[in-house]
């Protein structure tokens, strides 16, 4: 592992923390199985391919992650044949071995924007190679009950690691203080002076903002929706538990995300906090509905 650390509460150890617990997490619920996920030796000897994943803060800010092909089909395999599919492409394999990154590192980013209060997303990963970019990095080890797969590494880049730096300084240095104003004669202070619509009407002004305050408060359910399917009434009479219907959607088909019985956005599923949750991808437009 590399050391390299911060002071504060928000550390690299910290984040790796978090990804290893969301990890396991995220390995569970696509997998079926329990999995535990142990730090592990540096890798030695085998070439593993190095993605990059960007976040949507600060410029170079980025996770990482990186495992040898074998260990990255083995995980996707494992997801899709808890799927109950046993006749997959490469293609499918890669796209869960993903899903399973993507789930874990979706909760990572929420983990970091609730630390340094600011919304964080992750974009795109991207294909680094075999040479480690990060400038903090741990490795896992997998252990299924049947199967031990290693290593899964996870790092943190330069730029991320500045930030987390300056946080653990302000954290440190506590909250600034701004001083009142010196009411003075050459400096009287004076109280916000009021719009002119505010003036004239007095709180009359603010009827209609309440008005749609109302409004918006009101609460509307959301169903998400991973498909539906036909099936004879013959069909329906036999299910039993462990039977399984197919639905009119593959595995990497987005989710629609619906309210009041119309299709507002569709969306990928992910895990947070250890719930079911959904990442939009696309919001429609109500004419295209």
């Amino acid at each position: 592992m590399t050391t390299r650390s911060t002071t504060g509460s928000l550390t690299p150890q910290a984040i790796a923390a978090e990804f290893r617990t969301r990890l396991a997490a995220s390995l569970e619920m696509l997998c079926g199985a329990q999995v535990e996920v142990a730090e592990a030796p540096p890798p030695s000897g085998v070439e593993c391919e190095w993605r990059a994943h960007p976040l949507d803060t600060q410029p170079g800010s980025q996770l990482y992650t990186a495992a040898p092909e074998i260990i990255g089909r083995a995980i996707g395999a494992r997801v899709l044949s808890a799927a109950g599919l046993d006749d997959f492409t490469d293609e499918d394999v890669s796209g869960s071995y993903t899903e399973v990154l993507q789930s874990a590192l979706s909760a990572v980013a929420q983990f970091l924007g609730r630390a340094l209060a600011a919304d964080i997303a992750l974009l795109e990963a991207v294909v680094c190679g075999a040479d480690s970019p990060a400038a903090f990095e741990v490795c896992y080890q997998l252990q299924f009950e049947d199967q031990t797969l290693a290593p899964l590494c996870f790092g943190v880049s330069e730029s991320l690691l500045s930030i987390l730096e300056r946080h653990a300084q302000e954290e440190e240095d506590g909250p600034k203080s701004e001083s009142a104003p010196d009411a003075s004669p050459n400096n009287p202070v004076r109280a916000p002076i009021a719009s002119g619509a505010s003036r004239a009407s007095g709180t009359a002004g603010a009827t209609g903002d309440d008005d749609l305050s109302r409004v918006l408060d009101l609460e509307l359910p959301i169903r998400i929706s991973f498909g539906k399917a036909k099936v004879a009434l013959q069909d329906v009479l036999k299910l039993s538990t462990g039977s399984i219907v197919e639905l009119d959607r593959s595995i990497h088909d987005p989710v629609e995300i619906i309210v009041n019985d119309r299709v507002i956005g569709r969306g990928e599923v992910v895990v947070t906090e250890g719930n079911y949750g959904v990442r939009i991808q696309e919001i429609v437009s109500l004419g295209s509905a």
